[in-house]
């Protein structure tokens, strides 16, 4: 592994011996990942020919949780909607319900029972 002596300390775990016999060695160093590129060249005994991985720092996006709370938003608003045209719908049709009449005029049960006497 290489490293620039502006990117820090490396650590290194020294060769540990494994439990099948082999041995393994771990180097690590930490770096900036928000402003730089970096690549790491392996070079070892099992690989035909070394190997350069490289990093790239990912631009960060806010468009998914923007996109998801537009989306939540809009959601609420259609089940609101739909909520007051489900109860509009309900609050037409009282079925079973006949109110009760609320004047004294006209004919009710006590009047024509009063005027059937007299």
């Amino acid at each position: 592994m290489h490293r620039d002596e502006k990117d820090g300390e490396m650590y290194s775990s020294g060769v540990r011996p494994n439990h099948d016999g082999t041995y393994q060695m771990e180097k690590r160093t930490e770096y900036d990942t928000e402003s730089a590129k970096y690549s790491c060249k392996v070079d070892h005994s099992g690989l035909t020919e070394p190997m350069i991985l490289f990093y790239e720092p990912k631009a960060d996006s806010m468009v998914p949780v923007i996109v998801g709370v537009v989306i939540a938003v809009l959601v609420l608003i259609a089940l609101a909607i739909v909520g007051v045209v489900i109860y509009k719908k309900k609050a037409g049709k009282k079925t079973g319900y006949n109110p009760a009449k609320t004047s004294d005029k006209g004919d009710s049960s006590s009047n024509s029972s009063t005027n059937a006497t007299a």
